[in-house]
């Protein structure tokens, strides 16, 4: 009977262990779980911080191209005022000097055609020079790179890039 005792205290024993270690295992399981919803949820807040700041370049980076337009749009007026305002400018100054110099045709002359020779030759360097920076710039130079290399200021080339895409 002795022995029956000690088999039923070594049986309940066993079921004690088992119970208990199947409570540990099932508490260590439940701690990695919580873990791992605790790392979904920081994973998920930073994607929607994230999302948040990606979403906010987008619309600053299209406020900073609408004004860049708006500006270049500007430019490019006053551009066509100063060009018509040299124009009328350069008229006046004819008239002028054809009023002075009624003696002087020659002189009048002389200094009109040094005037288109030099216009001439400004304006030949200009497209010469523009013609350089579109041909860069078509080849996949940045404007900074094409500054550098025709040693031009980075403004001038930008304007000429950005005339050349309109």
């Amino acid at each position: 009977m002795g022995d029956y005792i000690f088999f039923f205290i070594g049986i309940i024993i066993v079921i004690i262990a088992i119970v208990m270690l199947r409570k540990n295992t099932s508490m260590e399981i439940m701690e990695e779980l919580e873990h791992a919803q605790r790392k979904d949820r920081i994973l998920l807040e930073n994607i929607d911080l994230a999302e948040n700041i990606i979403r906010e370049l987008k619309e600053i980076s299209e406020d900073t191209i609408k004004t860049l337009d708006t500006k270049t749009n500007e430019i490019y007026k006053m551009i066509q005022t100063l060009d018509e305002k040299i124009e009328g400018y350069s008229v006046m100054l004819h008239e002028k000097e054809n009023e002075k110099n009624d003696e002087g045709v020659v002189t009048v002359t002389y200094k009109r055609e040094v005037e288109n020779i030099k216009e001439e030759d400004h304006t030949s360097h200009q497209n010469n020079d523009k013609k350089k920076i579109l041909q860069l710039y078509n080849q996949g130079y940045t404007p900074s790179q094409i500054a550098k290399k025709l040693d031009k200021g980075i403004g001038e080339v930008q304007l000429i890039c950005s005339l050349k895409k309109r």
